[in-house]
C-alpha cells in the first residue's frame, strides 16, 4: 500500500491521541474512586490533578480532531462543542460553533487547524467563532489582538514561512489539509483579529 507522508503522519497523531486518552480516562476513574473512598484526602490537591486530567484529555480529543486522520465520516456538533467547551475550560479561547449540520470529519479537521491559527494571534480574553454560510467556512477572532508573524501566516497562502516552531505546525498543515477538499485558505481581518474562510 501506497501512502504520502501526511497519511502515515496522521495516522500516527491519530494512534498517540487513541493510545494516551486511554490511561488518563483511567488517572481520572482512580481519583474519583480514591476521592470516594477516602473523603479526608485533600481537596486542593485533588482537585488540582482532575484539572490537569481534564485538560490533557482536553487537549487530546482537540489534537485528534486537528492532527489525526480525517475520514469522509460526519462528527456529530455537539462532539465538537464538547471538546471545544472542554478546551476553555483548559485555557483555551472560548469558541462558539456555529455550524447547524453534522460536518465531515475533513471539514472539521480544516476548521480545528483554522481555530489553531486564529488564536496564536489573539490575547487573553478573546473569542472564536466558527460559521458556515452558503458551504463556505468562517473561524473569527474576536477581542484582543497580540502580534501576528506575517512570514508565518503567508504559508496560509503558499508562502514560505521560513522555520516553523511545533507551535506554529498548523500553518503548514493548513493548506494541504484544505488541498485535498478542493479549497484553499483565504486570511482577512474582522475587527483588527484575523479571520480564515474556506
Amino acid at each position: 500500500m501506497k501512502m504520502d507522508s501526511h497519511g502515515v503522519s496522521d495516522l500516527v497523531a491519530s494512534r498517540i491521541c487513541h493510545d494516551v486518552i486511554s490511561p488518563l480516562g483511567a488517572i481520572g476513574n482512580g481519583l474519583e474512586l480514591l476521592t470516594l473512598a477516602n473523603p479526608d484526602l485533600p481537596e486542593a490537591e485533588l482537585a488540582l490533578i482532575g484539572e490537569s486530567v481534564a485538560a490533557a484529555q482536553a487537549r487530546l480529543q482537540f489534537f485528534r480532531f486537528a492532527f489525526g486522520s480525517a475520514a469522509d465520516t460526519p462528527v456529530a456538533g455537539r462532539e465538537v462543542v464538547r471538546v471545544l467547551d472542554a478546551m476553555a475550560a483548559s485555557g483555551f479561547a472560548r469558541c462558539r460553533w456555529e455550524v447547524a449540520e453534522d460536518p465531515p470529519r475533513g471539514l472539521v479537521r480544516c476548521a480545528f487547524l483554522a481555530l489553531l491559527c486564529v488564536e496564536t494571534a489573539l490575547g487573553r480574553g478573546a473569542a472564536l467563532r466558527v460559521s458556515v454560510r452558503d458551504g463556505r467556512w468562517s473561524v473569527v477572532g474576536e477581542g484582543p489582538v497580540r502580534h501576528r508573524d506575517p512570514e508565518v501566516w503567508a504559508a496560509l497562502a503558499g508562502g514560505d514561512p521560513g522555520a516553523l516552531t511545533a507551535a506554529q505546525v498548523q500553518f503548514m498543515l493548513l493548506p494541504p489539509a484544505l488541498a485535498a477538499l478542493g479549497r484553499r485558505a483565504e486570511v482577512t481581518e474582522s475587527g483588527g483579529a484575523p479571520a480564515i474562510s474556506f
